[in-house]
């Protein structure tokens, strides 16, 4: 847990950041692989789901212009 203040700061300054705490130990991708897989593929979604959207939106300007 030594990195979890700097991690807090780092989500306070950086737009649209979360952070996710994962417990279980420090190398975590080692000692429960299936939990971390499953954090990451979260996250992935997310982002494609993002990217998704934002592409649609660049498609309508474009559309629209």
């Amino acid at each position: 847990i030594a990195n979890r203040g700097a991690a807090k700061r780092l989500t306070q300054i950086m737009p649209n950041a979360t952070l996710t705490h994962l417990p279980g130990g420090h190398e975590l991708n080692r000692a429960q692989p299936e939990q971390f897989a499953a954090v990451i593929q979260k996250l992935a979604n997310q982002f494609n789901y993002q990217a998704e959207k934002l592409t649609v939106a660049l498609i309508r300007c474009k559309l629209q212009a």
